[in-house]
């Protein structure tokens, strides 16, 4: 399965990064019509997750940066139907990620 990483960085501390991220990933509308199928896990005290669907599947991790804030990491995998566009799925979650932080 090919897979697409986005990270990013955000001056929020690590917990608040999580309770935003995690809201976005449970509540967006562009998601769900992706992959009406997915839902999501959270792990609160371990600042993670996963979202698991029909079309893909994702982990979740946030870590406290050295010089303060946080970093958000997202690693998913897509089925190879999808791997074209790739470009275009990473570009949006990247978007929405950043809109979000």
């Amino acid at each position: 399965m090919p897979k697409i990483t986005i990270e990013h960085d955000s001056t929020l501390e690590p917990r608040e990064a999580f309770k935003k991220v995690s809201e976005f990933l449970n509540t967006d509308k562009d998601l769900k019509k992706m992959d009406p199928q997915y839902s999501c896990q959270f792990d609160e005290s371990q600042l993670s997750g996963t979202a698991k669907g029909k079309m893909f599947s994702a982990d979740l991790k946030i870590k406290e940066r050295p010089q303060g804030g946080s970093q958000v990491a997202i690693n998913i995998q897509i089925p190879l139907a999808l791997a074209m566009m790739k470009g275009i799925i990473q570009s949006t979650l990247q978007k929405k990620i950043s809109k979000v932080l």
